[in-house]
């Protein structure tokens, strides 16, 4: 069965959360209706990701109900923020520019960026989530141990500071470490594909 860091680690890895909820967020995307002739003002592309924004909340999660809010400005506002995370400070504009001139592919190009960092949101959530779950479950010594055992079994892929006589740092930010996990090991089986 393994210990409580190991139940852990396979309720985060990355297959389990963030491969799962991007393609979740994927396949609620293949029911949006996209606009045949493209987006020609920022007003229709700040309208369109409010729809798709509605569409991914109301979708992933099975409600057959509409939200409340039908403003289209709330929905926006959460769809604004994945774009300065995507494309920096002036993100809305970038991303507009690259949908209407069908750069770096376009508007489609710039959905399905949206919707992959939707679906990696979306995971995060549950991985802090069965983080904050796990280390709340710990005993005091538990708590203690529970860094040596990640470092023992993950040493080899943690920056060197942490691996040559930083175990300080690795204990006192571990829910964080473990937050990045399902990242680092993604990352660590995608190299060489």
């Amino acid at each position: 069965m393994g210990t409580k860091l190991d139940q852990l680690l396979e309720r985060i890895d990355p297959a389990c959360t963030i491969d799962k909820y991007e393609a979740r967020a994927h396949e609620a995307f293949n029911s949006f209706e996209m606009p045949a002739d493209g987006v020609q003002t920022r007003e229709d592309f700040q309208n369109l990701l409010a729809r798709l924004e509605f569409h991914l909340l109301t979708t992933r999660t099975g409600c057959r109900k509409p939200f409340p809010v039908k403003d289209q400005e709330f929905w926006y506002g959460h769809m604004h923020e994945r774009l300065i995370e995507e494309y920096g400070l002036q993100g809305a504009r970038v991303a507009f520019e690259m949908a209407s001139t069908g750069v770096d592919g376009g508007l489609y190009g710039v959905l399905t960026t949206m919707v992959a960092r939707f679906g990696r949101k979306w995971a995060e959530k549950i991985i802090a989530s069965e983080v904050l779950e796990y280390c709340h479950g710990l005993s005091t010594d538990e708590r203690l141990a529970a860094p040596q055992e990640y470092l023992e079994k993950f040493r080899r892929l943690l920056p060197s500071d942490i691996r040559h006589g930083l175990d300080y740092r690795l204990a006192r930010e571990f829910w964080r470490v473990l937050e990045q996990h399902p990242h680092l090991i993604r990352r660590m089986r995608r190299i060489g594909r």
